[in-house]
């Protein structure tokens, strides 16, 4: 009869642990590399958009838009090849005699370097209603009236920008300083620090993409485009600035442990 012998080895050998674990933070090490390059790509990329896209106000000349009427009422708006896109705005005339609008164009650097040669024609009143004046505006200058009865017959009438940016510009601000405060007070407490300054890096982030796209002006006539732009530019962002913390923190505590040795 034959005697079988189990030896039991143990499974837990302290080189392949520390192997496995320098493995894992090479890896870890290499993914917040990769995706740190992830996020300045995307970044520049999101700015540069935001770049070529922004829209540069044209004066008004009978080169960029020409007014039609036709028989039934109908206005039509013709703009040549130098728009890049337009706005219109519509609101009761004082009087009740019909509608008053408002409208602009714009080109861009990326329509300046491809050029759209299609004209684009619209018709301002397609329900038919009745137009008493179309302005004509753009950034900081005087409405031109174009069409119909002057509203304004003592003097001309600027539209004014949204300040919709500015108090979203305010309230992260506060939000920033008021980060700080916490992260002053709860300074010796590692985990609350690391947690607050995950949160702080937020305003703080949003404040980068702010200054990014529209510079230190918090003023827009296109204030949602600007404000989704802003939005979307946080987010890589807000990556570079946490990645590079903790790739920071990850070699400062390597120097120290190699000085420790």
């Amino acid at each position: 009869m034959k005697l079988s012998c189990v030896v039991n080895k143990d499974i837990s050998d302290p080189d392949d642990k520390s192997f496995k674990q320098a493995n894992r933070k090479n890896y870890r090490k290499r993914l917040q590399i990769v995706t740190l390059a992830i996020s300045f790509i995307l970044a520049i990329a999101i700015i540069s958009i935001a770049y070529l896209t922004s829209p540069d106000y044209l004066l008004y000349s009978d080169n960029i838009i020409s007014l039609t009427e036709n028989v039934d009422g109908s206005i039509i708006i013709t703009f040549n090849d130098k728009v890049a896109g337009y706005d219109i705005k519509k609101y009761g005339a004082g009087d009740g005699t019909g509608y008053v609008y408002e409208l602009t164009a714009w080109n861009t650097v990326f329509n300046q370097c491809f050029p759209n040669n299609k004209i684009k024609s619209m018709i301002l009143n397609p329900d038919g209603e009745k137009v008493a004046s179309v302005y004509y505006y753009s950034d900081g200058m005087d409405n031109v009236l174009i069409y119909g009865e002057d509203q304004n017959p003592d003097g001309g009438a600027i539209p004014l920008p949204r300040l919709l940016l500015g108090y979203y510009f305010i309230i992260v601000v506060l939000l920033a300083i008021l980060c700080g405060v916490f992260l002053f007070i709860f300074r010796k407490k590692e985990k609350k620090r690391n947690i607050l300054v995950k949160v702080s890096l937020l305003p703080i982030s949003y404040l980068f993409s702010h200054l990014c796209i529209k510079g230190l002006k918090t003023t827009s006539y296109m204030a949602l485009r600007d404000f989704l732009i802003i939005l979307l530019l946080v987010l890589p962002i807000y990556c570079l600035l946490l990645l590079s913390i903790n790739l920071y923190r990850s070699q400062r505590s390597r120097s120290k442990l190699e000085e420790g040795v």
